[in-house]
């Protein structure tokens, strides 16, 4: 796959980030200041205005990867349709027990745990804390993004 058809930036939603970040508390300043390298608060703005057919305002997909790394999220959670009934809470998905005791044990991130929480493979999903841990920690290292 070629970098301009990445998951994070062929679908990119400015309304997903700007929910995104709301959801964690932060203003556009703060974001900004928060990307590594830094990013400005004008060019936010204007990614959050942006639409799936805006290309003039589309990121490339390092600063994606930037924006998910500062909101500690994956780059796909910037992708799809704007959640219409506010972003989700943990507590809306249905969290399986061993995902919770894992969240526990290796501070996995709030973010984190929901794109966990929706994960099947061919129906089934991870049954101890350990295989959660695992699966979570081979996604960071498959998207370029390490453990905090």
């Amino acid at each position: 796959m070629e970098k301009s058809d990445a998951p994070g930036q062929r679908m990119f939603s400015g309304l997903r980030l700007r929910q995104v970040r709301e959801k964690r508390g932060l203003s556009r300043q703060q974001l900004a200041e928060k990307t590594d390298p830094p990013l400005s608060r004008a060019y936010i703005y204007l990614l959050e205005g942006a639409g799936e057919d805006d290309g003039a305002r589309r990121p490339s997909y390092d600063v994606v990867v930037r924006l998910a790394k500062a909101l500690d999220v994956l780059p796909e959670a910037f992708s799809g349709e704007p959640e219409t009934s506010g972003v989700h809470q943990a507590s809306d998905i249905k969290i399986p027990p061993a995902l919770r005791d894992a969240v526990e044990r290796f501070k996995i991130p709030d973010g984190d745990l929901e794109e966990l929480a929706r994960f099947t493979f061919r129906g089934r999903r991870p049954q101890s804390a350990s295989d959660w841990a695992h699966l979570w920690t081979a996604i960071l290292s498959s998207v370029g993004l390490e453990l905090r």
